[in-house]
């Protein structure tokens, strides 16, 4: 495991332009935060050999996609790249209101968490 000890990384970035807002950035690392906890608590990745920790970017651009990436597993840093599109749109719905922001990213990690878990054989915790 790498020093920083987690076994989820999210991160995020606009495709197009457009305002994260003012809440994003501590939600995300909250929203981070909770599901890395979750996923240790469980010893979600275990199973996998393959890799310690997933590093999980949302994308905002024009059009949300139902399937997430699944990048390259970094030998050297034991990890799985992946990101998921989401509508830059989608996000101005709820940006302003905190708790509509956690609910909205919180779906989302769910939601790249489950398509992960299908694509490794892991059952969701």
């Amino acid at each position: 495991m790498m020093p920083h000890g987690k076994v989820l990384l999210l991160g995020a970035s606009g495709t197009v332009q457009g305002r994260l807002g003012r809440w994003f950035n501590p939600t995300l690392t909250d929203v981070c935060n909770e599901f890395d906890e979750l996923l240790k608590k469980r010893r979600w990745l275990e199973a996998i050999g393959d890799f310690d920790t997933i590093h999980h970017v949302i994308r905002f651009g024009q059009n949300d996609e139902p399937e997430i990436e699944f990048g390259r597993i970094s030998k050297k840093y034991s990890e799985l790249p992946t990101a998921s599109l989401r509508s830059m749109s989608g996000l101005h719905e709820v940006y302003l209101d905190r708790q509509e922001l956690r609910n909205y990213l919180q779906a989302e990690v769910l939601r790249s968490l489950q398509i992960i878990g299908e694509r490794f054989s892991l059952s969701w915790p």
